[in-house]
């Protein structure tokens, strides 16, 4: 469900970058750099490029560092760009508690302080990644200087879309979260077994990327425990699960903390997407604006972009709009750091 009701009611001029190159197997096929967070666990660091500040790419649910595939390496050419697993994906060590937002940024702050990522990071969160993201940097705000939420779940967005639903269309919506969950588990017991090592279940795998030899691994990779296990928990805790549509775990978790980000850089990248036609659509698309002005709200620096032509996954679908974004965000970074280094030394 995540960005689902985002919507294209504005379209500002969105700024272009270099066609993205896609990074493949050879990047992927192995683990990058492995960093203890707790006692032995350890989870998957890939990283790229050289400069400051550090971007930091946090995943939608339930997927690691390959999403990132198609925008990583040309964010490297202008600065120093880091993916990751979080705990049971990729090559990550699996779960040792529950994937709930606290968890998880919990081990974001815990994987930067390992790979010895001291200074200020700019944040990319793409669907359920950017909820983590926005309440990385409301409980650590000196830690990020810049995020762009890239289609990126709101922390009111159960919430307002179960207020314009009628009764009759909260109960269709409240019966289909239990199915997707039956779906998840069945897909664990199928790894647990062996059984995905060969199926074509494509309900548990990661859609084909293009590329033969990096689907082999990302089959090989959903077919692991492990892998099915970190999904079951994430979206378990994920889920809209409360009469009120205010959700499971992590959606109360972020309800709690309204996201803040002072006077930085906030770039929200929409697709507009899965709205359905008709009344009932204008109906998702003015609560979906409502809760993107006050997302917008968290920054006075904080800008919108409607991305025309593009579904959920923007970093597939329109890649050079996620770069662009990125590369303006980072520069208005360092044109800051800039300013700040002329008065202290003028």
């Amino acid at each position: 469900m995540a960005a689902a009701i985002a919507t294209l009611l504005a379209s500002p001029q969105v700024a272009t970058a270099a066609p993205a190159s896609s990074l493949g197997a050879a990047f992927y096929a192995k683990p990058g750099r492995l960093v203890r967070v707790e006692g032995r666990r350890r989870l998957n660091l890939l990283c790229l490029g050289q400069g400051s500040p550090v971007v930091l790419l946090e995943s939608g649910a339930p997927v690691g560092a390959v999403a990132w595939r198609k925008v990583q390496d040309q964010i490297s050419q202008f600065t120093r760009v880091c993916a990751y697993d979080r705990a049971g994906y990729g090559w990550s060590d699996p779960l040792a508690r529950p994937a709930h937002g606290e968890n998880i940024e919990d081990d974001l702050h815990r994987l930067l302080r390992g790979a010895g990522i001291t200074r200020p990071v700019v944040l990319v969160g793409h669907s359920a990644g950017g909820l983590y993201v926005q309440m990385y940097a409301t409980d650590h705000p000196a830690a990020v200087a810049g995020v762009v939420l890239v289609d990126a779940t709101t922390r009111d967005e159960f919430r307002m879309v179960w207020d314009v639903l009628t009764e009759e269309e909260r109960a269709e919506t409240v019966a289909e979260f239990p199915k997707g969950l039956a779906a998840r588990k069945r897909c664990v017991e199928r790894a647990r077994t062996g059984e995905l090592a060969t199926s074509s279940k494509a309900g548990c795998r990661y859609p084909p990327t293009g590329d033969p030899a990096l689907d082999a691994e990302l089959r090989r990779q959903y077919a692991l425990p492990k892998q099915q296990e970190a999904a079951l928990s994430e979206i378990t805790n994920f889920q809209p699960a409360r009469p009120d549509g205010s959700g499971g775990v992590t959606m109360a978790q972020a309800i709690a903390k309204p996201f803040r980000l002072g006077d930085k850089p906030l770039i929200m990248l929409s697709s507009g997407g899965r709205v359905p036609p008709g009344e009932r659509g204008e109906r998702l698309k003015a609560a979906a604006w409502a809760d993107t002005q006050r997302l917008l709200g968290a920054s006075p620096q904080a800008r919108y972009v409607a991305v025309e032509g593009s579904g959920h996954v923007i970093q597939d679908d329109k890649p050079e709009v996620v770069i662009a974004a990125v590369r303006e965000v980072v520069e208005r970074v360092r044109s800051v750091g800039d300013a700040a280094e002329k008065r202290e030394n003028p």
